[in-house]
């Protein structure tokens, strides 16, 4: 399970369980590995997102923004990756500037 710690000056430290805390995330995109976590913007929107690999060596990819706030996908299963490009390991990631991309 991916849990997300955030403080706000209202209210101090909290914690949300980005697994089993929004419907439309649950179980199918629990994951196995330590996370690697990006900041990063769209346009003048910050962003965060977070890459972890799953039992089945997947990259699970969450992704947070303003409009439409947590989600969740399964990198591996896009058409254009396939699973050819299972992960091994725990990801790391790397950004530069806009652009971004998780290695496993």
């Amino acid at each position: 399970e991916l849990v997300h710690y955030y403080w706000s000056a209202q209210q101090g430290w909290q914690a949300e369980n980005l697994t089993t805390g929004y419907p439309s995330i649950g179980d199918r995109y629990r994951i196995a590995s330590d996370p690697a976590v990006i900041r990063l913007r769209a346009g003048e929107t910050p962003t965060q997102h977070a890459f972890a690999r799953n039992a089945n060596s997947e990259l699970i990819h969450y992704y947070w923004s303003a409009q439409q706030g947590w989600q969740a996908e399964n990198l591996t299963r896009h058409s254009s990756v396939g699973s050819a490009y299972r992960v091994a390991g725990a990801p790391v990631s790397a950004s530069a500037y806009q652009d971004a991309e998780a290695i496993g």
